[in-house]
């Protein structure tokens, strides 16, 4: 029995697939309207909002900065969409 292709698709943070997670990435990077996501990303509009809705789905938001709080709330997403992002440890103290 042939499966279908969605089920070998893999998952990125938050259980996204690689093309919600490119749209998650150019939100990170600026892109704050469907129009911009749709140059950034080479998409149409539709598509932009299907992922969209998926995205704030998967992360319980219902905003464009929702999404970056999850996204800067995660380590490993966080390197990723900021790489030049400098943590600093607020809980000790060098006193």
């Amino acid at each position: 029995m042939r499966q279908g292709w969605h089920i070998h698709r893999a998952k990125t943070h938050f259980g996204l697939t690689p093309g919600q997670w490119r749209i998650v990435k150019a939100i990170c990077n600026g892109a704050d309207t469907r129009s911009k996501l749709e140059k950034t990303c080479n998409l149409s509009r539709s598509t932009i909002g299907k992922h969209v809705s998926i995205i704030h789905d998967c992360l319980g938001s219902s905003s464009i900065a929702g999404i970056v709080l999850h996204v800067l709330a995660d380590d490993a997403a966080r390197a990723e969409c900021f790489p030049d992002w400098v943590n600093h440890d607020t809980t000790t103290s060098n006193m």
